[in-house]
């Protein structure tokens, strides 16, 4: 067989592998029957990978700290801080949406980031059209219900213990 041909069919192998498409110990053994036991290693796959995902998990971290910087120590206009809020939502929205694979732990960062970035970005609308604390409470209530329904809906036991436990707290601020 030509050596593009086996090129090609490892490239395949190793999307099948990385998409698990295939069992690995599948894929192990077609890598090791077209490339005669010599294999693509799976650390020289992976070394690749880790520093894009990490400065990606790095960043999308950031983006939290960032903001409450941007709101509460910063004499920046309302309309510029709800500017760069929507800006840093964009990024972690996209980074959530971009993985697939619910076990990367960028999809989590990214799902969680967004989330309170929407929060924040409902705490400054509330700030900036002067919404009455009762309607600011609202919206809360709902950012959480919307939280446990997402949580419900991806199985994800830290999002709806997260918001009931967010949600208890609004109740129990409105009710105080």
């Amino acid at each position: 067989m030509s050596e593009d041909r086996i090129a090609t069919i490892v490239r395949e192998i190793n999307y099948w592998k990385e998409h698990h498409l295939l069992p690995d110990t599948y894929c192990d053994f077609l890598l090791a029957l077209y490339t005669n036991g010599e294999g693509v290693t799976e650390t020289d796959n992976n070394a690749k990978k880790r520093p894009k995902n990490s400065l990606q998990i790095i960043l999308v971290s950031i983006l939290l700290p960032f903001s409450f910087y941007v709101i509460y120590f910063t004499q920046v206009e309302l309309f510029l801080q709800l500017g760069m809020l929507l800006l840093f939502l964009c990024y972690s929205g996209w980074t959530y949406a971009s993985m697939k694979n619910r076990y990367n732990a960028l999809y989590h960062t990214g799902l969680i980031t967004s989330l309170f970035l929407i929060f924040l970005i409902t705490l400054t609308l509330g700030k900036l059209f002067h919404f009455h604390d009762i309607y600011t409470s609202l919206f809360f209530v709902v950012n959480f219900c919307s939280w446990i329904l997402i949580g419900r809906r991806q199985r994800l036991k830290y999002l709806v213990f997260t918001g009931i436990v967010a949600l208890l707290f609004t109740c129990l601020y409105i009710i105080l």
